[in-house]
């Protein structure tokens, strides 16, 4: 597994995230949030905006194999 990138939003307000594939190289084809049940495909090149409402606390995102991971921290 390889954790990739984290970023800090405010607890309880809408944060939209913007997620660009820019290798056709291994399993970034989707990013999905598993406690949202969220699941974005990531065309190459193309900017995918996800935009939660994230609790306090670490949320995790992955990719569709869940080999590269990330989090989201809501304070």
């Amino acid at each position: 597994m390889v954790t990739c990138a984290s970023v800090t939003v405010p607890a309880g307000r809408p944060a939209t995230l913007v997620f660009t594939r820019t290798s056709d190289e291994g399993c970034g084809q989707q990013v999905v949030f598993p406690s949202l049940n969220i699941r974005r495909d990531l065309p190459l090149g193309q900017p995918v905006e996800v935009t939660i409402t994230p609790p306090a606390g670490t949320l995790a995102f992955t990719c569709g194999m869940g080999m590269y991971q990330g989090s989201v921290v809501a304070q």
